[in-house]
């Protein structure tokens, strides 16, 4: 069923748009929420996030004046913005995301490109490896990584710049990545 089907049933019967919606979209969306979320929460957590996450859609549907053009691009927001509300509370309090939790959750790639990314990060030290996480894998900004470790703004995104470099030449296998 086409997006634009899918809006005109949640318009004409919520409840049938409702559960095709779902039918479509749940996959998507679980995706996402394991993604982001597996190394701090359970499957029944997760299934309960992703209902959340489904009534929240609904709600911010009922609300838009005008039809939407990309009904996965507006879930992924949604589901996106959902997960780190859920991460942030999750780890309200924590100094640092626990890297070893990551790669037993993560599915979307190989083993063993998931363990050498994990080295790779490791090896740019801390906390250099937690501002890589939560740029790249929660999708925080700048701002909202320098609030949440206490530092300047700037500084995150030095070091943002420097690590990339950094991972660039240690890719390439340059060397160890010094001189960055």
């Amino acid at each position: 069923m086409t997006d634009e089907k899918i809006q005109s049933l949640l318009k004409k019967d919520v409840r049938t748009g409702y559960e095709e919606l779902i039918r479509q979209y749940a996959p998507y969306v679980g995706t996402i929420v394991r993604s982001r979320l597996a190394a701090l929460t359970t499957a029944a957590e997760r299934a309960e996030i992703s209902g959340d996450i489904f009534a929240e859609i609904l709600t911010v549907f009922r609300a838009e004046k005008e039809p939407i053009k990309s009904l996965k691009a507006f879930i992924s927001v949604i589901a996106v913005r959902h997960c780190i509300g859920v991460f942030r509370r999750k780890r309200s309090g924590a100094e640092t995301v626990p890297l070893e939790e990551l790669p037993e959750q993560a599915e979307t790639e190989p083993q063993y490109e998931r363990t050498e990314l994990i080295e790779l990060l490791r090896s740019l030290g801390e906390p250099d490896c937690e501002i890589f996480l939560r740029k790249y894998f929660l999708g925080q900004r700048s701002a909202e990584i320098a609030e949440a470790m206490k530092l300047r703004q700037n500084t995150v995104d030095q070091k943002i710049s420097r690590g990339l470099k950094k991972l660039r030449k240690m890719l390439r296998g340059d060397d160890n990545g010094e001189d960055a």
